[in-house]
């Protein structure tokens, strides 16, 4: 299902929010008109476009301090813009050539849609906030859960060549058809959730938020830096307080804590590009290795989780055989588990880092 984003300026351009900023100040109702009847309907990439001033000051990053508060607001259309296209094109996940690639890139784009909602809030008005915020906390809600059994089915299902015994087949074959048939029931909500998510009100309220963000963009960039260090200090504050929480024997729901808070700034330092500079890419790159890292040993601990209540069922009924190749089994995930801690430890960043560098970055805009 494609987007009409045509149709959406319009029916934007018809709106309140419209109406709103011609009260407001020249620039950022010009800005706004701008974002909304250019970069919208337009085909537009991930990449905002390479910027060509004829202003021979620049900043530390290269580009003038016009440009990067002009490339701010493209990039951000164009995010948005491709973003939405993505949502729109695996709704209807199940038919897809690819359900699997699909659902995930679902959830994806609606991640992605509500960090840039939650980013940039304090610049939107409530109402229009809450308007997108429902219906895309819908579609992650409804396609995280149907993801997360795709990933363990995955991941148990890889396992099966290694294994030597027929204790331990059988085992991660009781698991995987026992995940099969809760996907099936998750599939099912999931898919009637969807259904009630409308495309075209989506479309219009997401685009409202971008248009009400470009407005209040301050026009130069040392302003728009200190925009975006006051939006994303809070974003840092709580990564580094699940950080300090995480040690190399913490639980396992707090190096999960801290795997989502990584996400979070991962998702933020995207949606600033043009002010982070070069410094963006490597910053996102290193919180997405170690959100990576994270999201396995979380999913591996998911697992064994259900090896252990299988367990627990197939020994209450006084079966022998299961139970012994799901003990194996988990000893073999555990082994897994401390190595990917281990490993973790190794690579994490000292603290304080993303703070300092997306602070140092920021400050070259």
């Amino acid at each position: 299902m494609a987007i009409d984003l045509r149709a959406v300026a319009k029916r934007l351009r018809k709106s309140g929010l419209l109406r709103n900023l011609r009260k407001e100040a020249p620039a950022a109702r010009d800005r706004a008109r701008g974002i909304i009847t250019a970069l919208l309907p337009s085909p537009l990439t991930s990449r905002p476009p390479p910027f060509e001033s004829r202003n021979p000051a620049r900043n530390g990053n290269g580009a003038s301090n016009v440009e990067l508060s002009a490339g701010l607001a493209a990039y951000l259309g164009q995010m948005v813009h491709k973003r939405l296209g993505q949502l729109a094109g695996t709704l209807d996940f199940d038919e897809q050539d690819d359900p699997i690639e699909a659902l995930h890139d679902l959830r994806v784009a609606s991640r992605r849609l509500r960090a840039f909602v939650k980013v940039f809030e304090p610049l939107l008005e409530p109402s229009i906030a809450a308007h997108v915020g429902k219906p895309l906390r819908r579609v992650t809600k409804a396609a995280g859960e149907l993801r997360d059994i795709d990933v363990q089915m995955h991941l148990i299902d890889a396992r099966m060549s290694a294994q030597t015994t027929d204790a331990t087949r059988a085992a991660l074959e009781l698991l995987l058809e026992r995940l099969h048939g809760r996907r099936d029931a998750v599939k099912a909500h999931a898919k009637r959730r969807l259904r009630k998510v409308r495309q075209s009100d989506l479309n219009v309220g997401v685009a409202a938020a971008l248009g009400e963000v470009v407005a209040r963009l301050p026009a130069s960039s040392s302003e728009a830096a200190r925009l975006a260090w006051t939006l994303l200090e809070p974003i840092l504050d709580d990564m580094d307080a699940h950080d300090r929480a995480a040690g190399p024997a913490s639980p396992p729901d707090k190096l999960h804590e801290l795997r989502i808070s990584i996400k979070k700034l991962r998702y933020a330092l995207e949606l600033v590009g043009p002010l982070l500079g070069e410094e963006q890419r490597e910053l996102v790159k290193k919180a997405e290795s170690l959100q990576e890292l994270l999201g396995t040993y979380h999913d591996l601990n998911v697992i064994a989780g259900l090896m252990e209540d299988a367990r627990r069922e197939l020994e209450a009924r006084g079966r022998k055989t299961l139970p012994f190749g799901l003990s194996v089994l988990r000893g073999e995930l555990d082994a897994e588990e401390r190595a990917l801690v281990d490993e973790f430890q190794t690579i994490r960043m000292p603290p304080g880092y993303f703070r300092e560098r997306v602070r140092s970055a920021l400050e070259k805009a």
